[in-house]
Formats: C-alpha cells, structure tokens, sequence
C-alpha cells in the first residue's frame, strides 16, 4: 500500500498509479480557535476538535491536477471551513467538518456532520471559561478525531488556573481536566493512554495526540500545545487540544496553548481584574490517499503465488521471481500439465531475455505455462 499525504499547496497532482478500486481517503477538519479573555469579566472558552471522515474507492483520475478550493480544500485552524475531497466526477465524497471557534466564556463545538461513510468520528469540544470579575482561567482545546475513536473535550476552568487540552483519537484518550484552583490543570492522554501535558507554572505539551497542560494563575506563560499522533505515519495523525490560560497577574503575558497541528482545538485566554490574555489558535485540516498501486495482475498456481507489476514478482513465502520488465519467448512442443507434475525440461526450450529468474524448483515451468497460457 502507498500512502500520500496532502497538508498544504494551491493544486495537487493525483499519484500516476491511482487505483480508483482500491484505495481510502481520509480527513480531519480544522480545530477552532480559543477566545480572547475580557479583563474582570471573563477568562475565554475553547475551541473544539476536528472531525475526521473516511471515503473508501474513491474515483481519481491519474495524474491529474487538482486545484484548491474546488477539487479539495485544506481548511486553515480557526477558519471555519471545511476540509473536503471531490471524484473525478466533481461529487463530494468526503468532507471532515471544522471545530467551532470560541465565543467570550463559551466553548465551541466539535466538529461533525461531515461526508464519508466508511468512518467517522466527532471531534471533541473546548472546556468553558470562568466567568466574573478578578482572576479566572481558560479552557482547554478540544481534541480531533481520528481512526482509533472521537476526540475528547478540553476542561473547563471554575477557578484561576488554565483547564488542561482534550485527548485525541478516541482509544485510551482522556478528556482535559477541569481547574478548580489557581494552579493549572493536566491535558488528557492521547488513544494510546498516555502523552497528558502536565499543568502549573511550567505547564508541558502534549505527547502521541494528548492535550497540553493548563498554566497557572499569576504564571504569566502560556498553556501546553496541544499534540499529533501517529495514526498516519510518524509526524501525522489526530491531535490533542491546547492547555488553558492561567488568570491573575500574568494574565496580560501568555495564552492559551494552541491545538495540535491537525485539528487540536486552540485553548482560551485567562483575566484579571485589569489584564486578559489571548486564545490560542486551531490546528490546519489534512487529507491522507492510502492505495494499492494500479496494474497488478495476480497468478495463483497450486500452493505458489505470484504478483505481477511489470516489475519484480514474488512466489510464495520461500521463493522470489524478479521479471523486471523481461521479454521471453517460448519454443518446444506442447506440455500437458496437472497438479502432480513436473515439467520436464527436455519437452521444451525457452529463452529468457530479463532479469535471472531465481529457483521455484517444481514450480517454474508451472508458472509460465499458465502466465502465458500455454
């Protein structure tokens, strides 16, 4: 299988060996921004998680150019929009909706709704900030979906202290704890059950997709970034919410953490009595094309199997054929042939004008009588 991952670019070129009869298309939509807090009124909300979508046989035409905003869309955090993919029929066949951005206080919603029927998962909300007068602390960012499970939702702040980011990719995930003191609240673990960002006056980032660590009040620094797993490869994958803004003094200083890079929902600012920090921002949609290369052509003879790609074959768990584009030709009378027989070598000729084709034993003449239907 080939995986091709799309994250950015005003056009992209579909792989010259789409195979429009198998393959899946995933999504996950763009995380909402956290709100600005309001000096001794309000520490701000969350935003929430995106959500992810899959679409399975999707038609593509090969080597094509695709061109952004009408073939597919990568949404940017905090834009609102959706993060879509169109067949080469121009019908919509997957969209993975964006996290809602934050308002004053309140979190937005995760993302949801979306097209793509083989799966789906909601990305999770932003925690609610704390409301009044002194000094009160943010919210966490919600969490994106992903393949293993929905995003959880941030913590919401009854106190000082910053609410910790949500998990991500449903699993082992946990959502982000909620502060009901001045110091700042731990993230939630990522869908393998660890990776929280720890919260305080050094809150941490999130690790494997889990949510940043809440700062706390008077720290004067921002809350953890939120964190990508490794749900597509290495450096791709679902991510956790950012922690929340610690209030008080050094709420002028900081803010709250942003989302991780594909979804992570942006935490919200803390407050003061004279003082408000600002949100944190949304993690950026992506688009992942998983498939099984085009022109393959399979042989299946007795207990041995070949693939053949125009390129090197391989015969069952023991042997390796490599044709690498070789031309043959056959000469010599015709062999009968049945499940119990070896092909003599003396029945027939045949020249090999490839690569060595390396030993099948019993096997070889089997193979090429039937490839070439002989």
């Amino acid at each position: 299988m080939t995986t091709v991952i799309w994250v950015s670019g005003a056009t992209q070129t579909v792989p010259s060996d789409w195979n429009s009869s198998s393959n899946t298309v995933e999504a996950i939509g763009g995380g909402g921004n956290g709100a600005n807090g309001t000096a001794n009124i309000n520490a701000a909300g969350a935003g929430g998680g995106g959500e992810y979508r899959k679409a399975a046989n999707v038609a593509l035409t090969a080597s094509a150019t695709l061109t952004s905003g009408t073939d597919y869309q990568i949404a940017a955090g905090g834009s609102g929009n959706t993060t879509f993919l169109k067949d080469n029929g121009s019908t919509l066949v997957l969209s993975a909706v964006a996290g809602v951005n934050a308002s004053a206080a309140t979190h937005g919603a995760g993302g949801t709704g979306g097209t793509g029927a083989a799966a789906n998962f909601d990305g999770g909300a932003g925690g609610d900030g704390a409301s009044g007068s002194g000094a009160k602390g943010g919210g966490g960012g919600g969490a994106s979906g992903g393949p293993n499970g929905a995003g959880k939702t941030g913590g919401t702040s009854s106190s000082s202290g910053g609410s910790g980011g949500a998990g991500a990719d449903g699993g082992s995930s946990t959502a982000g704890t909620n502060a009901t003191t001045s110091s700042g609240a731990n993230g939630g673990n990522g869908a393998a059950g660890a990776g929280a960002g720890t919260g305080g006056a050094s809150p941490t980032a999130g690790a494997s997709g889990g949510g940043g660590g809440g700062s706390s009040s008077g720290s004067g620094v921002a809350g953890g970034a939120g964190s990508v797993d490794t749900a597509f490869d290495a450096t791709h994958g679902a991510s956790g919410g950012g922690g929340g803004h610690g209030g008080g003094s050094g709420a002028a200083t900081g803010a709250g953490g942003n989302g991780g890079a594909y979804g992570g929902g942006g935490a919200g600012g803390g407050s003061s009595t004279s003082l408000a920090g600002n949100g944190g921002s949304g993690g950026q949609g992506i688009i992942v094309l998983t498939y099984t290369p085009a022109g393959g052509t399979s042989i299946t003879l007795g207990q041995a199997s070949a693939v053949w790609t125009g390129f090197a074959a391989g015969v069952d768990a023991k042997t390796m054929a490599t044709f690498a584009q070789a031309v043959w030709a056959w000469a010599g009378a015709a062999v009968s042939i049945n499940a119990k027989t070896v092909i003599p070598s003396a029945s027939a000729a045949w020249n090999w004008g490839g690569r060595p084709l390396l030993g099948f034993a019993q096997t070889v003449y089997q193979t090429l009588m039937l490839f070439f239907g002989v």
